[in-house]
């Protein structure tokens, strides 16, 4: 869920109160881990990617970590111009390789992209392959 949010504990409070139900901040690892469950199965070699605003967790083999790469962050912190500047989108390029370079040290038999930001790149590219 959204461990960065500056409301999270009262967004969690609310949750409970009014719905009765447990609520739980997922880690960043945590995170990860059940979104490559939840693509996968937990079988496979396939790398799972999934691109959030403040982060994105990349998943290879089962193992995988959450890094400070996601689309709002990245955007905040290096595209100021409308259109970018070209010095921008290279100094938002070399953060983002930074960041997911260690996880690519063995390349995966196959890449799965969920979440909002991978649907929303293929609306706009083309037709979506449901689940």
């Amino acid at each position: 869920m959204f461990p960065a949010a500056r409301n999270a504990e009262r967004f969690v409070e609310r949750c409970r109160k009014e719905l009765d139900l447990p609520v739980r901040i997922l880690s960043g690892a945590e995170e990860a881990r059940l979104g490559y469950l939840g693509a996968t199965g937990g079988s496979g070699s396939a790398a799972v990617l999934d691109i959030g605003g403040g982060s994105a967790q990349l998943i290879v083999g089962g193992r995988g970590r959450s890094v400070d790469v996601g689309a709002v962050v990245v955007t905040e912190a290096h595209l100021h111009s409308d259109p970018p500047a070209e010095s921008e989108i290279e100094a938002a390029r070399k953060r983002v390789r930074k960041g997911l370079a260690p996880l690519f040290r063995s390349k995966p038999g196959e890449l799965i992209g969920i979440g909002g930001t991978i649907t929303t790149l293929l609306n706009d590219s083309g037709p979506v392959i449901p689940c």
